[in-house]
């Protein structure tokens, strides 16, 4: 993925990437090392990225090769970051979760 923030572009593989965060027109993409800000919507990057990524909010695409532990309302990371878990969306995140689970055997 390539992001720019204040005319600097950023190149971040996929796996790098540990969740994406909207707020307004700004996303916030948080990585191991860093977070870059950069503009533009949810919708297009999620567009972007591969089966490893899940919108698991309005505001929020987690990499699922990140995640420890869920429950219905939050998902949590292994860098121990918690993030909201839309209740309308947990059904399909558990699914989608569990097929992600047995691709990666």
């Amino acid at each position: 993925m390539v992001f720019q923030n204040n005319g600097v572009t950023y190149t971040l593989r996929n796996e790098d990437i540990d969740y994406i965060e909207s707020l307004g027109r700004k996303l916030i993409i948080h990585s191991k090392n860093e977070e870059i800000e950069t503009y533009g919507k949810i919708s297009d990057i999620a567009n972007e990225l591969d089966d490893s990524f899940y919108r698991i909010h309005r505001s929020y695409i987690v990499n699922m090769s990140k995640i420890t532990n869920y429950s219905k309302n939050e998902v949590t990371l292994q860098n121990e970051d918690k993030i909201p878990l839309s209740k309308y969306r947990y059904e399909d995140f558990a699914k989608e979760y569990s097929s992600y689970l047995e691709r990666s055997r």
